[in-house]
């Protein structure tokens, strides 16, 4: 029998349509409630390239002046958010190498992207090693864990 992640892991989701804004940007629009302007930004630091993620925020002209990474849009559409955001991790990884940093903006953010991960770790197992850390200490990710993460690093598999 499979488990539970194996079984959901299967669906067959097609990634939203996303848009290069700069070799670290991508936008895409989460369809859904309502259409919301997703930001998908990598930032670099000393050891990492951190995954930002966020609705955009606009400018009177309808410019996109930054992202806020706080809001939770609860859009209905998450599975095929984490599939475009996958899509755009694997662009990114192509011409970037290094780790990743996964850490939310609060502890319910990480708490969610630990769910999600636990959730699609086939997918993202496929073509990522992923790692996680609990006060300063790197082990592999494990799916069966029950306490959640500090933080996540995935790279990418050559």
């Amino acid at each position: 029998m499979k488990s539970y992640i194996e079984f959901i892991s299967e669906k067959k989701i097609e990634p939203y349509d996303n848009e290069k804004l700069s070799n670290k940007m991508y936008r895409f629009c989460s369809v859904g409630k309502k259409d919301i302007i997703k930001i998908v930004e990598f930032q670099k630091s000393k050891k990492y390239y951190n995954l930002a993620f966020g609705d955009a925020i606009f400018d009177k002209d309808y410019k996109i002046i930054g992202y806020n990474d706080e809001i939770n849009s609860n859009n209905g559409d998450i599975d095929k958010i984490l599939h475009t955001i996958i899509f755009i991790i694997l662009d990114f990884t192509n011409d970037y190498k290094g780790d990743i940093k996964i850490q939310g903006s609060n502890d319910k953010r990480t708490n969610v992207y630990n769910y999600l991960i636990k959730r699609y770790f086939k997918e993202f197992n496929k073509n990522f090693e992923i790692f996680g850390y609990i006060n300063n200490t790197r082990e592999i990710f494990d799916i069966l864990k029950q306490d959640n993460y500090d933080m996540i690093i995935i790279k990418r598999k050559n």
